[in-house]
């Protein structure tokens, strides 16, 4: 068991001794570089801070590969999140494309319907016009969407009914 308090001379000596490895580990697990050093050098201020507080550590290696190992998955829960992020706002994106195309009421019904989450009454209640009209509009835009999220429609022109 390491005391509650190491020199900074046998702190020194286990940076020597593991940084190598540590970085190795996260390396092989992230496979970025540069992430992976900063990674290791916050697995070592983890231990440093810990020990300053008092607390007396098993070993110091297997504190640092848990320390690592916590680091890499919380770098990996981020990175998740921020590709949800990356494909919603692909998505959006996707779809303003599809809403430029469209002409200017029939964008109007499809997001007071799709987006907002009107019913085809509701809809020939705010801007007038039959539910029936509204709902083969809204028909025909629910085909429209199927057709153009195939990968081979990338066609640019306007549509209308």
């Amino acid at each position: 068991m390491v005391p509650p308090f190491i020199s900074e001379q046998d702190f020194l000596r286990a940076y020597d001794e593991y940084a190598d490895a540590i970085f190795r580990h996260c390396y092989f697990r992230i496979l970025h570089r540069q992430r992976s050093k900063q990674l290791m050098c916050e697995s070592f201020k983890r231990l440093w801070l810990f020990i300053a507080d008092g607390n007396a550590v098993d070993s110091l290696k297997l504190f640092l590969y848990r320390a690592i190992d916590a680091l890499i998955d919380e770098e990996e829960r981020a990175m998740a999140m921020t590709d949800r992020h990356m494909a919603m706002r692909d998505a959006e994106h996707e779809l303003a494309a599809v809403l430029e195309r469209l002409p200017q009421d029939q964008r109007r019904t499809f997001v007071l319907h799709f987006i907002d989450g009107f019913s085809a009454q509701e809809i020939s209640d705010i801007i007038g016009g039959s539910p029936l009209s509204h709902a083969s509009a809204l028909q025909q835009q629910e085909e429209l969407l199927v057709s153009l999220a195939s990968p081979s429609n990338s066609s640019s022109t306007t549509y209308a009914s």
